[in-house]
């Protein structure tokens, strides 16, 4: 078996995966590095390692753009085990999951995290420091939020850059909260391919930055530490359907379903398979 941890600003995600293609567990740790919880970080970094282990997978650890501006704490997280990952890896291998998984090649797919968000296509690729965590410090961004949000979806579109391709496609955890805030209910197979629209994340993101963040913890529906983000990802997402679609796909499965599927491919070759699959996702991944 195959395991890949997912390290991210706001989330930690563990996917272990058959030699066959088959996810046989998928967990995301909602850690919230970028606030800090260097401790909370260690601990669940070592249970994802005794985790992987006990099932006899072959562990593979990444960092994302926290750790590329500060690889210090991903040395002191995990002891040098692992790599973090460059940014045009991590674009790259949100495209192959995404192409792959939908079966798709002339699409602009965006990855939005707490420390940046990727944009990437066939051919190219751009990082943009406008991850949730880097504009709730820039606009000093809360719930609730009293001042108009326009000024800041213009400072996001204003980033972006001209890219004309046939759909967009969306992979984090914010374009899935938001999902889940409109079906009512966190379930990674229920929400994967879900569509986001612009008119109602408009009316979602208006409707947000009325609450208060334990408003937004009582509606029960998003893990707990994604009220901090949901405002921030709700803005980018209006800026991204403005700019390039007033449509958006949500996938589930992120950059390390990418590096997966590399990992497999190379192996299912190596064996003469001559028609390897995607990895095929498990129902309802847990939220730790």
């Amino acid at each position: 078996m195959i395991a890949v941890l997912d390290m991210g600003s706001n989330s930690f995600i563990l996917l272990v995966v058959s030699e066959k293609g088959k996810t046989v567990l998928e967990e995301v740790y909602e850690v919230g590095i970028a606030s800090g919880n260097l401790e909370k970080a260690k601990e669940v970094f070592k249970e994802c390692v005794e985790k992987a282990e006990k099932m006899g997978a072959e562990l593979h650890v990444f960092g994302t753009a926290f750790f590329r501006r500060h690889p210090d704490i991903f040395q002191q997280i995990t002891g040098d085990r692992g790599e973090i990952l460059p940014e045009e890896k991590e674009a790259y291998y949100s495209y192959v999951s995404v192409a792959k998984d939908f079966g798709k090649k002339d699409i602009l797919v965006a990855d939005l995290g707490g420390g940046s968000l990727e944009l990437a296509w066939k051919d190219g690729y751009v990082s943009l420091e406008l991850g949730t965590h880097v504009l709730n410090r820039t606009f000093s961004l809360t719930l609730p939020y009293i001042e108009p949000v326009d000024r800041i979806v213009e400072y996001v579109m204003k980033q972006l850059p001209e890219v004309k391709k046939d759909e967009l496609f969306g992979v984090g955890g914010s374009f899935v909260a938001l999902a889940a805030l409109m079906k009512g209910k966190w379930d990674l197979e229920i929400l994967h391919g879900s569509v986001l629209k612009l008119e109602e994340v408009e009316r979602l993101v208006d409707k947000i930055k009325r609450l208060s963040f334990e408003d937004v913890k009582n509606l029960n529906v998003l893990p707990v530490g994604r009220e901090k983000t949901i405002l921030a990802g709700g803005i980018v997402t209006v800026a991204l359907l403005r700019k390039y679609s007033p449509k958006m796909t949500v996938s589930t499965r992120g950059y390390r379903y990418g590096i997966v599927w590399e990992i497999l491919e190379k192996r299912w070759r190596a064996r003469g398979d001559s028609n390897p699959q995607p990895p095929d996702p498990q129902s309802g991944a847990l939220s730790n």
